[in-house]
């Protein structure tokens, strides 16, 4: 899973000891001091001992602030109980905005993607990838089995880790048989993988640009981004690369087996 750093400078101010001279406002002046950066505040709540937390957004991600009783100091990062559960993660789950992601399916589908997998397929899942990103490869190969139990993984290819990425992209998109083209480019993956088309097409260049865009807009962070359908057609999203054990729940298909020794340490 291929990861940028989150907005570090956004969230560096809550480390800090502010003091009161802020003067009083709707909150207080540690989140005062975050608003100021760019930190969107969501949603505050009752936590531990007097303490009050709550949920930001800040580089296109929720994080759970936690401000002292006495208003004077705010602290980010994991509380844990006396029995190590991680309350930040309940946090998260129980106040933070579920995302709906109805309108990126649909965005997904007018986007410029490759097919690849079952031709009457029983499952459908769209996937951002770069094709330079390793676990993207690993995703790729642990949806092979599924591909041939009904499942159709459409490719929306990005490009952001290299420079040339782009090219490799434009090499799959103007192949004669696309899909083939992300066979052999992850068939020799390991080898640096299919060659960077030399000229590519503009069209092809601004369908790059704009698929790579919808994953900024969407405020995916890295790659592979999946994106699934529920039994009750609710749109999910994955980000990396979720462990084998998951994928029968997200392609709602039966388990497949995965013999390969590069994914054995994802069981």
């Amino acid at each position: 899973m291929m990861w940028k750093p989150l907005s570090r400078a956004a969230l560096l101010g809550v480390a800090l000891s502010i003091s009161l001279a802020y003067g009083a406002d709707v909150y207080p002046p540690p989140l005062q001091a975050l608003i100021q950066q760019g930190v969107q505040v969501i949603k505050p709540f009752a936590a531990p001992e007097g303490m009050t937390g709550y949920v930001v957004r800040a580089g296109g991600q929720f994080h759970v602030v936690y401000v002292t009783a006495d208003k004077k100091y705010a602290f980010v990062g994991a509380m844990l109980d006396a029995q190590g559960n991680n309350l930040t993660d309940q946090h998260l789950d129980e106040h933070a905005p579920k995302p709906d992601y109805s309108k990126a399916w649909k965005e997904l589908e007018r986007s410029r993607w490759v097919a690849e997998g079952a031709a009457k397929p029983k499952r459908i899942v769209y996937v951002m990838a770069d094709p330079y990103c390793p676990y993207c490869h690993l995703f790729w190969k642990a949806s092979q089995p599924y591909e041939r139990a009904g499942l159709q993984v459409r490719w929306v290819w990005v490009s952001y880790l290299r420079p040339d990425g782009a090219a490799k992209v434009a090499a799959i998109l103007e192949a004669k048989n696309p899909a083939a083209a992300i066979r052999r480019h992850e068939g020799r993956f390991a080898e640096g993988g299919i060659e960077p088309l030399k000229s590519p097409k503009t069209k092809t260049l601004q369908e790059i640009d704009a698929n790579t865009g919808l994953m900024r807009q969407l405020g995916i962070q890295g790659t592979p981004a999946i994106f699934y359908k529920d039994e009750k057609g609710k749109v999910h999203l994955l980000q990396g690369l979720p462990k084998l054990s998951l994928l029968p729940q997200v392609f709602r298909l039966p388990k497949q087996a995965h013999d390969d020794p590069d994914l054995q340490r994802f069981q």
